[in-house]
């Protein structure tokens, strides 16, 4: 007797959805199944939708795996559920940004999406609990050994040391990445060039002021306009003067 009641409940809940469907373009998404394929939606408000509903699983398991109560059966899976949803969340994004014309909706909400915690081994993000298992823990072992490994096959041929650590305000070729050596060279450097190349490009553009004056009465036809020097053919004035200063500097 039950049974039938739960049967009649079922379709009369069917049919007052339908009803409110058409009457008020209402719809309980969490009472359908999600479609497979992301690009059968074409409306944006209905993958909008599904894509809430999405984000709805993930917050939901995510709160789940953390469960001290979870046995390691539930957390292996919990954990695989929130890696397909996620890829699932991307492909809604996906789908929003680039076939139905969403990608502000979608990058206004992706700083609400932001994955907490989880760790990315061999491309699977493992959350919670996840972490505690023993295949993780080991896991994570290798990853540190390898990482370790292959640094000191590196450090071989490079200084570490000079290699900055990577934050918000530091860049990675910054001032701070260089000894006080290797600044004073550059300073030196800098130094010895920026008068000549002074001197240079003043004689230049003398040189250039004198052609525009005496072109003044040729015909705009023959005027011919100064080359701009390319930065190879900068390079070997550079090095042919350097040359010359050298062989001044030894008598040769």
């Amino acid at each position: 007797m039950s049974r039938n009641v739960d049967k009649a409940n079922s379709v009369l809940v069917r049919f007052q959805e339908q009803k409110a469907y058409e009457e008020t373009n209402y719809k309980d998404y969490s009472r359908y199944k999600r479609p497979t394929r992301v690009t059968k939606v074409k409306s944006l408000e209905e993958a909008l939708e599904w894509k809430r509903q999405v984000q709805l699983e993930i917050n939901n398991k995510t709160s789940r795996i953390f469960d001290i109560t979870s046995s390691d059966r539930q957390i292996r899976d919990l954990n695989d559920e929130l890696n397909d949803l996620i890829k699932e969340r991307n492909r809604w994004n996906w789908h929003i940004s680039n076939n139905l014309n969403g990608g502000t909706i979608v990058k206004n909400a992706q700083n609400k999406e932001k994955i907490l915690g989880g760790k990315l081994i061999h491309g699977v993000r493992y959350f919670g609990r996840a972490l505690e298992l023993p295949e993780v823990q080991e896991l994570i072992k290798n990853e540190k050994k390898e990482r370790e490994s292959r640094h000191s096959k590196i450090a071989k041929y490079i200084d570490l040391k000079r290699i900055p650590k990577y934050t918000k305000k530091t860049l990675y070729y910054n001032s701070r990445c260089l000894r006080k050596a290797d600044l004073e060279n550059i300073e030196k450097f800098e130094d010895h060039w920026r008068p000549i190349l002074r001197e240079y490009y003043k004689k230049e553009k003398i040189e250039e002021d004198t052609n525009e004056t005496d072109e003044k009465g040729i015909d705009e036809g023959t005027k011919q306009l100064t080359r701009i020097p390319t930065i190879k053919e900068m390079e070997t004035w550079l090095v042919e003067r350097r040359r010359r200063k050298l062989l001044e500097e030894l008598s040769l």
